[in-house]
Formats: C-alpha cells, structure tokens, sequence
C-alpha cells in the first residue's frame, strides 16, 4: 500500500484486516513527509507529546489535526525548530499540521498490528520510527521513464504547470509563485482538485 495522502480510509483499514487474516504480507511504503527527526531535547519532548496519546482503533482514520492543544505544540515545535540545521526564521507550526497527521495514521496502523512492514522513501523518516521502535526499510522514491523525458529546448505548450491537490495553503503560494512568473514573463497554470468544504474525506473538481 502505498502512504499517500489519502491511504488512511476505513476502505484501506478494511483491506488490510483483510489481507492480514487471508496471511498476506503487508507492506505499507511511505511517500509523504512525517515529523522530523529533531535532535534537541526540547524538541523531541514536544515531540512525544503530540504522539502521547493513541487512538482508538475507531479512529485511526482520522484525516484532520484541529486540536487547539495540538497547534500550540505545534507552533512550539516550530520555534524550537529554528535551532535545527534544516529549520529557518519563517517555520511556522502549520507546516506540521500534516506530517503531524500522516505520523499518527502510521503509528496506529502499525499499533494495531495492520502492517507487517514499513518502507520510508526518506532516510530521515526511517530515523524519525527508530525512535518510536518502528524498523523501516529506506526505498528512495525514483525514476521510470514512463514519468517523463527531457523535451530538450523545443518550444513547450505550458511554461510552468503544477499538478496537485489544491488545498488553501497552496492556492497562496501558487497566487504568489504566479505573479513572480508572470512579472519574468513565464505564466503558470495550476490543476488539481480542492479541498473538501465537509468532513465527508470526499473531494470535488
């Protein structure tokens, strides 16, 4: 199963209650970013707090972090972040909002005895589980050619384009990114598909 996004669904619980009781071999491979491995004490404290409490099995599908308790530790991580070597003055505790949420799905399918084995397609994932006792295997994200070649210098029908979920976060940076564009006389065109505007997990065009 493939750690994207939307992989925590009842429908994936499901299958993988299923697959585990027909003796199949579970291995969930994940692509999306979690919490960083942070070194300093303070940071890794807040940390374990925000993954203090587990879940219920009913709840392991839970897609959203809204807590106000969660925010503020989020925000807290994010100062205290700025002494990292990866972390910079404008980290604010949003960044984390998903990564915060991508980390708890794992943690209590991996819990819950739903996954066999646990692939990261970054090494500093595979060092952020060893902490919390979950082994990984590092399998990088690559390259087929069915991704895509090099077009050379010919002349493209889009300059700049961006596939993705459209969420409202990346709707601001994409306003900004495309005045930037536009200014160097190179526009940009977005598709995906945007957020829910409900609870449901479903999404619209």
């Amino acid at each position: 199963m493939l750690g994207s996004d939307s992989w925590g669904t009842p429908a994936a619980e499901r299958f993988l209650r299923q697959a585990g009781d027909r003796g199949a071999i579970r291995a969930v491979w994940q692509i999306e970013p979690l919490l960083p491995p942070v070194a300093s004490p303070d940071a890794r404290d807040i940390v374990s707090k925000l993954l203090a409490s587990k879940s219920p099995a009913k709840d392991l599908v839970e897609r959203r972090t809204h807590s106000l308790g969660d925010m503020v530790l989020c925000q807290r991580l994010a100062w205290t972040c700025r002494d990292e070597p990866w972390g910079h003055n404008l980290l604010s505790g949003h960044v984390f909002k998903y990564p915060l949420q991508q980390t708890r799905c794992l943690m209590a399918y991996w819990h819950a005895g739903l996954i066999d084995h646990c692939l990261v397609s970054l090494a500093p994932r595979q060092h952020f589980l060893e902490r919390f006792d979950i082994p990984s295997q590092f399998v990088p994200f690559g390259h087929v050619p069915h991704f895509g070649r090099w077009l050379g210098e010919q002349p493209r029908d889009i300059d700049v384009l961006f596939l993705g979920r459209l969420s409202s976060r990346r709707r601001i940076q994409l306003r900004r990114l495309g005045k930037t564009l536009r200014a160097a006389g190179s526009p940009a065109t977005a598709m995906g598909v945007s957020e829910p505007s409900c609870s449901t997990g479903r999404r619209s065009s």
